[in-house]
């Protein structure tokens, strides 16, 4: 597991996110996707994921939230101390989990368009973080990460407001980005305010898998997203105040 540094301190303030490799090992990504694979035939067998031929692929894969509020080996993974380590040194206090997703893009599977992760999460005062831990290669044919150039302090506009700036997962001239192609195993981190997508799929073979574990800073008062269900160091429940206002 990777140790802090203040190279990687400086990336995040200065740029918004930081790449980093070999976060974890191979043993770690086939227990990942084992546990989140069972999940996702067991609620196709509950009837909670239906293909919806109007969308036939996302609707068949979509995200699987959360597990690691009800599975061991996804819960021991999110809690264990070294990315506590690192999240802390990077936040600047003690994190706390927010929530997990668990994204599976195949050939042919468009990317996210661009967004602000705090937008919908909520995290007041401040913004939260995402750790990106990249399961499968991602290239720029294959979902790979895409950054929108210093909007690593932007204020949080409203979907409507993004939309009309940064269209789609694409990016005009003179709107600069970098995208990120990581290897499996690799950490990307990036603060809650940063614009941000992934590319589309244009393989026709190749499928990219990634959990992505959203924190929110100890000191924050008020989320959006699991507000009364946050989890610290110790598997510990701690509740913040609700807060819709802003999305209203």
């Amino acid at each position: 597991m990777l140790s802090a540094s203040s190279d990687m301190l400086s990336r995040i303030r200065s740029h918004g996110y930081v790449h980093l490799k070999n976060g974890i090992t191979l043993h770690q990504i086939e227990a990942i996707n084992s546990e989140h694979k069972k999940a996702w035939l067991e609620q196709i067998a509950a009837g909670k994921i239906k293909q919806d031929t109007s969308d036939p692929l996302h609707s068949l894969f979509p995200p699987i939230r959360d597990l690691h509020y009800d599975n061991p080996t996804i819960r021991d993974f999110v809690l264990s101390p070294a990315l506590f380590q690192l999240m802390e040194f990077l936040i600047g206090e003690e994190p706390l989990i927010i929530t997990t997703n668990y994204y599976y893009y195949g050939p042919g599977m468009r990317g996210m368009n661009f967004h602000q992760d705090n937008y919908g999460i909520g995290v007041s005062p401040g913004t939260c973080y995402a750790l990106w831990i990249g399961l499968d290669q991602a290239a720029l044919s294959y979902n790979c990460l895409r950054f929108a150039k210093n909007t690593e302090s932007l204020t949080l506009l409203s979907p409507e407001e993004l939309s009309l700036k940064y269209p789609g997962n694409r990016m005009d001239h003179p709107v600069q980005y970098e995208d990120v192609e990581t290897a499996p195993g690799d950490f990307v981190i990036y603060n809650g305010q940063i614009v941000h997508a992934t590319t589309d799929n244009t393989t026709d073979t190749h499928i990219r898998r990634s959990l992505v574990i959203h924190y929110a800073p100890r000191s924050a008062e008020k989320l959006v997203l699991n507000f009364n269900k946050l989890l610290n160091r110790n598997g510990e429940k701690v509740k913040k105040r609700a807060d819709f206002s802003s999305r209203q």
